[in-house]
């Protein structure tokens, strides 16, 4: 790899804040990261003399876009994607690339958006609520049991808001403070303007 070069791909997020590979138990830490091997410790990535790494998955995966595999995140997922910038011996391919050293440099967080289908369901859910309510106290005029049945609703409509908005965002700070080097995002339009993602010319092709 003669320069550094840029790619996608996803965490999962745990409790603390710290981003754990997707489909490894591998902790990411701030700052850059080396590759190592199961099979000799130290990664093989550049050597050709290292048959087995033919067999074998070591180095650190990304893909030239947000839609390559283990980018895109599932449906009720706590995982969060973003760039990793690498260097190094890496093995380049026509989707991706596995490199021997890396580091996070943006997370793309849009868990408004995940979320806003579920929250628009909420408000129609506590709209009906208030309705029935009104129809409640202006035709029984029982006005206790009205005040009751508002308090209630408003209650459980403030919680959800709480946990639909501030919860992911109490995430979020936990993130930043865990990886203060690592730019935020609201889209991948944002994040690719500051770094995009070239497939290298120099990629080999058959």
């Amino acid at each position: 790899m003669p320069d550094s070069v840029l790619g996608c791909r996803r965490w999962n997020v745990e409790r603390d804040g710290t981003l754990h590979s997707y489909s490894a138990k591998y902790l990411w830490e701030p700052g850059w990261h080396t590759a190592s091997c199961n099979w000799g410790g130290t990664h093989h990535l550049g050597n050709p003399a290292a048959d087995y790494g033919k067999h074998c998955g070591c180095g650190f995966w990304a893909y030239w876009d947000e839609n390559g595999e283990h980018v895109k995140i599932p449906a009720g997922s706590s995982a969060v994607a973003g760039i990793i910038e690498g260097r190094g011996p890496a093995l380049v391919g026509y989707s991706g690339f596995r490199i021997s050293e890396a580091r996070i440099v943006a997370l793309v967080w849009p868990p408004m958006r995940r979320s806003l289908w579920l929250f628009i369901a909420y408000c129609v859910m506590w709209a009906i609520y208030f309705i029935v309510f009104a129809v409640v106290y202006w035709t029984d005029d029982q006005f206790a049991f009205s005040a009751a049945f508002a308090t209630v609703g408003g209650a459980m409509l403030g919680l959800g808001v709480y946990a639909l908005f501030k919860l992911p965002i109490s995430q979020k700070k936990k993130i930043q403070r865990r990886y203060p080097e690592v730019k935020f995002y609201g889209s991948w339009k944002a994040a690719y303007k500051d770094y995009p993602i070239e497939v290298p010319s120099w990629r080999r092709k058959t």
